[in-house]
């Protein structure tokens, strides 16, 4: 008790890649267990009511919720058809509906969902202030558009909210993800707010916790960049942050066959992304060390998210036999020895990280890149690079050998392609079969490429970066599964799987 502890959150969406929007319980809840282990303790359901059984699992896993109902009051946003934030937009959404409909849907959401523990906070919308899109305000300069709404409309939307929250559950503050505080503020609407949530505003926190003292303000969503992070780690009053995003999504998407987002942490698949081990390295302590690789003048990290840029680097120890690859390190441990086939290559210190970051220049060599993490001279953790052969065969690695025959239950089949050593080739892409045999069903492949549209539900499915994630669900029937994963010119790979009653 009165020890404070900061909000390391993440936003998220409601779907599962290959899934769509129908999630199982399992599914979501392997996904969160992943998003706790690196440190994430918070959860801003964007931008809209959440799945009761995503509140359930919080509360059994102790993650905090931000529990938040609209995306826009009335009228509309912008709605980007043609691809994000391109060509002509269409209007129709909630807005259409929100005059009539939103004490009501708010009213029910917090009925709903006021017993469940984990929710800590209410908001009544996301970037609602959004600068001319729709409303404005002289206090935008330049920008202000007189002919649009008057942003005082958005304090007549959200009284009514408020006053709707408060009155069946005094208990929690309301919150909104502002995206304009200025605006904002020269309205009053910050002020009705119990506390106050800034989009991509780290530039306004310490000038406006100055004028307003009181104001409890935190990063309602952010970038993962290590400036946003100092900005809540080094200032007492800024109570957090939530990144945009925990897991890459569906929608937001560029032009076809992209399918959606690459902010998150965790791609498509849920496996972590180099943007989710650097915040496991500033957002845990227990001892861990990772690697990434980036050729000079190579782009390579697609849709890294979490502050990683296109150049961060991917897993991989296969280069070019002339390439000066510069690898990068996120570790918790004080000092870190890069040795390449045993050979050591220098020790960097946490202390001279450069935006949390270690980094070295290394002429690449095939074999085994290694990075020890020490404290006081002790080893404490360590990670490898392998340098790949030739494909040779399929490796199936299933999360669990028994499932629960109630038509529920799920089994995570990992797939990785690897060489005769079982080290993964980082550029295989082969199209893969899954055949099922036995009392349970596919529900689809997923392979984490944003630019592969398809969704593996007929058990075809092309690897990406060497890998992926077969979906399997129990029937009602016990007996036991065979998996079976074939792709021409590799050896197959088969798991079975035991369903009980």
């Amino acid at each position: 008790m009165g020890i404070p502890m900061k909000l390391r959150g993440v936003c998220i969406h409601h779907d599962a890649g290959c899934l769509g929007a129908a999630v199982p319980d399992k599914v979501l809840e392997r996904r969160l267990r992943t998003l706790k282990d690196l440190g994430a303790n918070a959860v801003r359901t964007s931008h809209n009511p959440p799945a009761p059984e995503l509140l359930d699992l919080c509360d059994r896993l102790g993650l905090l919720v931000m529990d938040e109902a609209f995306d826009e009051f009335t009228p509309a946003k912008n709605k980007w058809v043609s691809g994000r934030n391109n060509g002509l937009p269409s209007r129709f959404g909630y807005a259409e509906l929100f005059d009539q409909w939103s004490v009501t849907d708010i009213s029910d959401m917090v009925r709903r969902d006021r017993n469940h523990p984990s929710v800590i906070m209410w908001s009544i919308g996301n970037e609602i202030d959004y600068r001319n899109d729709p409303f404005s305000h002289p206090v935008l300069g330049n920008e202000y558009r007189p002919a649009n709404p008057p942003a005082q409309d958005l304090v007549t939307c959200a009284k009514p909210l408020i006053a709707a929250v408060k009155e069946l559950d005094p208990t929690r503050p309301v919150t909104a993800a502002l995206a304009t505080v200025a605006m904002s503020d020269a309205v009053g609407l910050a002020d009705l707010l119990d506390i106050v949530g800034y989009n991509y505003q780290e530039s306004r926190y310490a000038a406006d916790h100055e004028k307003h003292p009181q104001r409890f303000i935190y990063g309602s969503e952010n970038g993962g960049g290590w400036a946003q992070w100092l900005a809540v780690r080094d200032n007492g009053y800024v109570g957090g942050q939530f990144l945009w995003t925990g897991i890459d999504y569906l929608g937001e998407a560029n032009h076809w066959p992209n399918r959606g987002s690459g902010a998150g942490l965790l791609d498509l698949c849920g496996f972590k992304k180099p943007g989710a081990w650097f915040r496991q390295s500033l957002w845990t302590d227990k001892p861990m060390v990772h690697l990434f690789a980036a050729a000079r003048g190579g782009g390579a990290g697609r849709g890294q998210g979490g502050g990683f840029g296109r150049s961060s680097g991917e897993e991989s120890w296969n280069w070019p036999s002339n390439a000066i690859v510069t690898v990068r390190c996120c570790t918790t441990c004080p000092e870190v020895v890069l040795f390449l086939n045993d050979r050591p290559l220098g020790t960097n210190y946490l202390s001279e990280a450069v935006q949390g970051l270690l980094s070295w220049q290394v002429p690449f060599e095939p074999g085994v890149l290694k990075a020890v993490g020490l404290e006081h001279g002790n080893a404490q953790c360590e990670f490898a690079l392998r340098t790949a052969g030739l494909a040779q065969r399929i490796e199936l690695l299933p999360d669990g050998k028994g499932l629960r025959a109630d038509d529920r239950d799920i089994c995570h089949l990992e797939f990785h392609i690897v060489d005769a050593q079982g080290v993964r080739v980082p550029d295989a892409t082969a199209e893969l079969t899954f055949t099922v045999a036995g009392p349970a069903r596919l529900l689809g492949v997923e392979n984490g490429d944003l630019n592969s549209p398809v969704t593996g539900k007929d058990g075809v499915r092309k690897a990406d970066r060497g890998g992926g994630l077969a979906i399997l669900q129990s029937t009602g029937e016990p007996g036991k599964v065979r998996v079976t994963a074939l792709a021409e010119g590799l050896e197959a790979a088969t798991v079975e799987i035991e369903t009980k009653p």
